[in-house]
């Protein structure tokens, strides 16, 4: 059953409200900031359950979608699947967003690619260090390390794509690459 929480909101003035679950509970763990913390109810999410389900019952990722979702974010790191254009269409929710490894913005428009023969994409697969978790009802977080090979140099990077399932199909609705 859904239990309760605290969550405690910023009060800063001119700024987005932020949120801690849980982390902010006692006045050590923030001292004298604690009087810009405001207490409302929230719910508390148990590992398998979660307050955006229809209810508040289980919600779990089976193994199916997890071999499901790791082959979809390969699809992105081969070169015959990922210049496929009707693959891609699919893959990529309409509004998809990424902020790419070198902090540039893109669009879906920009991901859809031309069918490229000649196109290679020297990336280590399986993804190293790949995990997914649920983040709310049909609602995943993937996350792992890319490294791709461009001539002799390999560019590492830590990478987070969030999938939704729409109809019943996982669709890439964002994803982010940083540096490291």
């Amino acid at each position: 059953m859904c239990g309760q929480r605290q969550t405690y909101l910023t009060k800063k003035a001119g700024s987005a409200l932020h949120r801690d679950f849980g982390a902010l509970n006692s006045k050590e763990n923030f001292g004298a900031q604690r009087q810009n913390f405001v207490t409302l109810p929230s719910i508390h999410l148990e590992p398998s359950y979660c307050q955006f389900s229809r209810g508040c019952g289980p919600v779990t990722l089976t193994s199916e979608d997890r071999a499901a979702l790791l082959a979809l974010e390969e699809t992105l790191w081969r070169a015959e699947t990922r210049f496929d254009p009707v693959l891609m269409d699919q893959t990529y929710s309409s509004d998809f967003l990424e902020f790419g490894r070198s902090g540039r913005r893109y669009e879906r428009a920009e991901m859809l690619f031309n069918p490229d023969q000649m196109a290679e994409i020297r990336a280590v697969l399986p993804l190293p260090d790949y995990s997914v978790a649920m983040v709310a009802a049909d609602v995943v977080l993937a996350t792992y390390t890319s490294e791709v090979r461009y001539g002799d140099e390999v560019e590492v990077g830590r990478r987070s794509s969030l999938w939704v399932r729409e109809g019943g199909r996982w669709q890439l609705r964002f994803h982010q690459g940083t540096p490291c």
